[in-house]
C-alpha cells in the first residue's frame, strides 16, 4: 500500500511525469522517416533551429498548423535573409521541421501527407515511446528547439506569427554568433 501511495504522489505532483518545460533539454530520439524508412535522430540536427510537431490524424483544429509549417519551410529564411543562398552556403541549414505522427498506422499517415501536401520531414512514431519521452499529455504538440537542443517554445495550436517571433531570433543567433556554443 505504501508503494502505491508513493507512486500516486509522484504522478500527481509531476515529479516523475511532469511536462517538459521551456528551458529543458529536448530528449533525443531516432525514428524512421515515413516516406523513406531512413532512421533520423534529433541529435543529427544539433546546430539548427528545430520545429518539432508531435501529432495524430484528426479533424479541424489539429490541421491548422500545417500551412504554418509549410510557410516556415518555404518563406521564413528568405524573408529574414534576402541573400539566403549566401547565408546557407556559409552556415549550412538553419531550420529543420520534423513532424512525428505518434499514433496512426503508416497508411493513414501517408494519406494525410498526400492530402495536405506535407512536404516537410515526417517520422513514424507509433509504438516508439515518443509520447512518453516528451511527456505529451494531449496531441498535437509543437516544440521549438534551439541550436543547443534547449526547448524554447511549447504550444498546441501556435499561429504563424508566434512561431516566427520565436524562430527569427534563434536563427539570427546562429548567423551572428556561430552554429554551436
Amino acid at each position: 500500500m505504501k508503494k502505491l501511495i508513493i507512486v500516486v504522489l509522484l504522478f500527481t505532483t509531476g515529479i516523475a511525469f511532469g511536462k517538459l518545460k521551456v528551458g529543458d533539454l529536448a530528449p533525443d530520439f531516432t525514428l524512421p522517416d515515413i516516406r523513406t524508412g531512413e532512421e533520423i535522430s534529433l541529435s543529427s540536427f544539433h546546430g539548427q533551429v528545430i520545429v518539432l510537431r508531435i501529432w495524430r490524424v484528426c479533424r479541424g483544429r489539429c490541421r491548422v498548423v500545417v500551412p504554418h509549417l509549410k510557410r516556415l519551410q518555404t518563406e521564413l529564411l528568405s524573408e529574414i535573409y534576402p541573400n539566403m543562398e549566401e547565408v546557407r552556403a556559409e552556415y549550412g541549414p538553419l531550420l529543420k521541421i520534423l513532424s512525428i505522427n505518434a499514433i496512426d498506422p503508416r497508411r493513414r499517415v501517408m494519406s494525410e501527407l498526400n492530402k495536405y501536401k506535407m512536404d516537410y520531414q515526417v517520422l513514424e512514431g507509433k509504438g516508439s515511446g515518443i509520447v512518453k519521452k516528451y511527456r505529451v499529455v494531449t496531441l498535437p504538440l509543437l516544440v521549438i528547439i534551439d541550436k543547443d537542443g534547449i526547448i524554447r517554445f511549447i504550444e498546441m495550436y501556435p499561429t504563424y506569427n508566434q512561431l516566427k517571433e520565436v524562430i527569427v531570433p534563434l536563427i539570427r543567433d546562429i548567423v551572428e554568433n556561430g552554429k554551436l556554443d
